[in-house]
């Protein structure tokens, strides 16, 4: 019991102290130059992350910034083009290239009660490095994904057997494809 109430504790602490903010450029990140904020708040419709900062909510337009950071983790924020919203993509892995994930589902699940989040479009996207664009992982997009990420063809055949023949489980094996290839 006594282990156990030790865990809890450290775990609450890991999680009171984890970082919060925004990059606004990638020379930021770099120099590790984090805008600090207290806390996340939401992700909006329009393309805007919000921080709670000294009692008052501020908003950072995807467009305007690199990243941002919400409890710990890093997500780039991209904005297409004017008409558009802004996107966030989470990084999950930049050992070869850089892995990412649809940073709307990530972000609706930290504000469900049940940890559930959801998306639109495509859930796993990867780059060449965190200053390059990011790409689908799609069929559609692999031509372009060989040129971006050398000798990825394995991980391209992986993802294209799961998508023309798994239903059941489909995003974790996705996500073992590409995760399997990081490592080799």
């Amino acid at each position: 019991m006594k282990y156990l109430l030790v865990l809890f504790s450290l775990a609450f602490a890991a999680g009171a102290m984890a970082q919060n903010g925004v990059y606004e450029t990638y020379k930021d990140y770099k120099a590790d130059k984090l805008l600090k904020m207290d806390a996340y708040d939401d992700f909006t419709q329009t393309g805007k992350v919000v921080f709670k900062q000294g009692g008052k909510k501020e908003k950072f337009d995807l467009g305007e910034i690199w990243g941002f950071v919400v409890n710990g983790d890093l997500y780039r924020g991209i904005k297409e083009s004017k008409l558009a919203a802004g996107v966030a993509y989470k990084v999950i892995n930049d050992e070869k290239f850089v892995y990412y994930e649809n940073g709307q589902a990530h972000l609706t699940a930290l504000e469900d009660k049940h940890g559930v989040g959801y998306y639109e479009g495509a859930l796993f996207f990867v780059s060449k490095d965190l200053e390059s664009k990011i790409l689908p992982v799609t069929r559609f997009s692999f031509k372009k994904i060989k040129e971006e990420i050398p000798n990825c063809q394995p991980m391209l055949d992986c993802v294209d057997d799961v998508d023309r023949h798994e239903r059941k489980d489909r995003e974790d094996k996705f996500r073992k494809c590409i995760l399997d290839f990081q490592k080799k």
